[in-house]
């Protein structure tokens, strides 16, 4: 009875409180226009899509691909390979920014896709130099841009 109630609530929620990391907006601002900008996310269409409506991201996101589209969830290969599809771009074409170093660094790593992974909370993981560049902030992005 009460459960959709309290799911409506949660996003609701959820979204009022949602921000993006500082300088993201500048990045996808400068990348948008030399660049295709592919998401890769889990979770449903219904609530990534109220998600990149709430932060303002329609005019810099080209394509979207879910978890729930995929039918796998990062680092599953199925999620990178629909969005290279989306794209019509090679491993080697592409570059991966995530903050999730399981997910989004290893599951793009494990195809040879290169990465900049956002690690602004200081984590230790081991990874291929040559694919990975690590970063604490978004504006270190642009300057690796």
């Amino acid at each position: 009875k009460w459960a959709m109630l309290l799911y409506n609530t949660y996003w609701d929620s959820f979204l009022d409180s949602i921000k993006l990391y500082e300088g993201a907006l500048s990045l996808l601002s400068s990348s948008a226009k030399n660049a295709q900008i592919c998401l890769l996310t889990d979770l449903t269409a219904h609530i990534q899509y109220r998600k990149i409506e709430k932060l303002g991201l329609n005019e810099h996101v080209s394509l979207i691909v879910t978890s729930e589209e995929a039918g796998r969830e990062k680092p599953h290969p199925q999620i990178f390979f629909m969005g290279l599809y989306k794209l019509g771009m090679k491993p080697d074409e592409v570059c991966m920014i995530g903050d999730n170093f399981k997910k989004d660094i290893v599951g793009a790593a494990n195809l040879g896709i290169k990465s900049i992974w956002l690690n602004s909370d200081n984590k230790r993981e081991s990874y291929d130099k040559a694919l990975v560049t690590e970063v604490k902030e978004f504006k270190e992005i642009l300057e690796l841009l």
